[in-house]
């Protein structure tokens, strides 16, 4: 499945879990190895829909003060891992990550949003 399929298909099964702050558990959003610490100054949630028999997952980050803002699109993989497909962040200025890959040979790093981006 590629990001343009999860775009155009039909959603089922929306939920948007609670606003939470400090680290994300794996088990909401299995982005890295342990629970994803994004800093107590962060507030999160994640949303999760089907397309099909396909589980999807957003996390969405956001810190108002500083105006930084993230929302992570990923797919669950039928052995439980999340494949990233996109991320769309402020900082500097609104822009997307994106793989037009298909899902079943996606790999992305899990990048803390309070650590810095090296320049090049």
């Amino acid at each position: 499945m590629r990001i343009k399929d999860i775009i155009r298909a039909a959603k089922t099964d929306i939920k948007v879990g609670p606003w939470s702050f400090g680290k994300v558990p794996k088990a909401d959003f299995p982005i890295a190895k342990k629970a994803y610490g994004l800093g107590r100054a962060f507030k999160w949630c994640v949303i999760t829909f089907k397309i099909r028999d396909t589980e999807c997952r957003v996390l969405v980050v956001l810190n108002e003060p500083k105006q930084k803002y993230e929302a992570v699109l990923g797919v669950m993989g039928h052995d439980g891992t999340l494949r990233i497909l996109c991320s769309y962040e402020t900082e500097p200025g609104w822009h997307c990550h994106a793989t037009h890959d298909d899902v079943s040979i996606t790999w992305f790093y899990a990048r803390p949003l309070d650590e810095a981006r090296p320049r090049t």
